[in-house]
């Protein structure tokens, strides 16, 4: 969870404050309506003003969604980052800076509804991704749902979506990084052990050739023989052959 909420806040955002004017329309909104309004309009002003980049805005993490649909007015025009899976996209305005309508659950499975400015007609999101996306609140929704009842929703207008990297698709990134790094130790291991083991066998050869190079030196010539088990043996020949003489 903290690698997931670290990935999802990566993304920063320059928030350009609320004008008078602004604010003066934001507080017409009216909750339970659509979004065909005044206040609507005065917050997509204010979104596509934001850049990509470093902010001092206030963004809060943990949005009270049932205080917002209970007392809309208290919260209206603040800004939160909102964290969530994608449900259900659909365009409401055909431009090229369009806003497109999306529902989100969010990590409690709360519903969203998410007013995103700026979406191009072939964006690339899917449903059921995850997404994050900083955002004003706007008010609440009624609206009849696929159950065929009317349920009220937090209502929220912002833009610079981006996707969220789930768990397993981040552990799994971070193996194919680590599963060469691992081969490799293995390999390396293999080899060391490899050296190690060599190099005994090659003294027990010589603990083993020494003893009787040495007993035939007894029997023949008393001098010492060089330490190298091939020098010896060709020394030995060499007295083997002097004797013969």
């Amino acid at each position: 969870m903290f690698l997931t909420n670290l990935i999802a806040c990566m993304m920063l955002t320059a928030v350009a404050p609320l004008t008078d004017v602004q604010r003066a329309k934001l507080a017409t909104a009216h909750d339970g309506g659509d979004h065909r309004e005044p206040a609507f309009e005065a917050l997509l002003d204010n979104v596509r003003q934001w850049t990509p980049g470093v902010g001092d805005a206030p963004i809060r993490l943990h949005p009270d969604l049932d205080a917002m649909v209970a007392e809309p007015e208290a919260y209206r025009g603040q800004l939160y980052e909102i964290v969530g899976r994608l449900q259900q996209q659909t365009r409401i305005d055909q431009s090229n800076e369009g806003v497109v309508e999306w529902f989100i659950r969010d990590e409690q499975g709360r519903p969203i509804l998410m007013y995103v400015a700026g979406v191009q007609p072939d964006h690339a999101f899917r449903d059921g991704e995850r997404v994050q996306i900083v955002a004003r609140f706007y008010k609440r929704v009624d609206a009849i749902a696929r159950d065929g009842k009317v349920h009220q929703y937090p209502a929220f207008v912002g833009v610079f979506s981006t996707r969220v990297i789930a768990g397993d698709q981040l552990w799994l990134g971070l193996w194919v990084v680590a599963i060469p790094v691992v081969v490799m130790f293995v390999l390396f291991g293999l080899l060391l052990i490899y050296v190690r083991r060599g190099r005994p066998a090659l003294g027990a050869r010589r603990s083993i050739v020494r003893p009787v190079v040495e007993a035939l030196a007894e029997v023949d010539d008393p001098a010492a023989l060089p330490d190298d088990p091939a020098e010896a043996l060709a020394e030995l020949r060499r007295r083997a052959e002097a004797t013969e003489r």
